[in-house]
């Protein structure tokens, strides 16, 4: 039984020596694609919808887009999208901010501070 985790320990490593670096990029920008995508279906069919009782089967949809969306930022948090701090920077504004409705630095202040090496 082979294991879907490199021996360092995070499942993207092993991920990333199956696909290459290009690989994993082209797929994480694919994922991140069709969340927006799916954000913009969604809430078009709000709007289609609205005011009638179809729209409350949305909710499961836009629960799991709004989840989705919380990884990147989660993600973009830990620098761990880009090899560039300030796209991440962007991109985790744009997903905890906009999207979530969520302060990006509050969330990085509280969850990064038990990371930090004290001094």
């Amino acid at each position: 039984m082979s294991s879907r985790v490199a021996p360092g320990g995070h499942p993207l490593l092993w991920l990333e020596g199956t696909l290459g670096v290009r690989g994993l990029a082209t797929l994480l920008s694919r994922m991140a694609t069709g969340v927006a995508l799916g954000i913009a279906a969604t809430a078009a069919a709000v709007i289609v919808l609205n005011h009638t009782w179809w729209a409350v089967l949305l909710a499961p949809v836009a629960a799991v887009l709004s989840a989705q969306t919380a990884f990147f930022g989660h993600d973009a948090g830990h620098k761990q999208i880009s090899a560039s701090a300030k796209v991440d920077r962007r991109l985790g504004l744009v997903a905890a901010n906009l999207l979530n409705g969520i302060s990006y630095g509050w969330w990085q202040d509280k969850h990064l501070r038990p990371s930090r090496p004290s001094q």
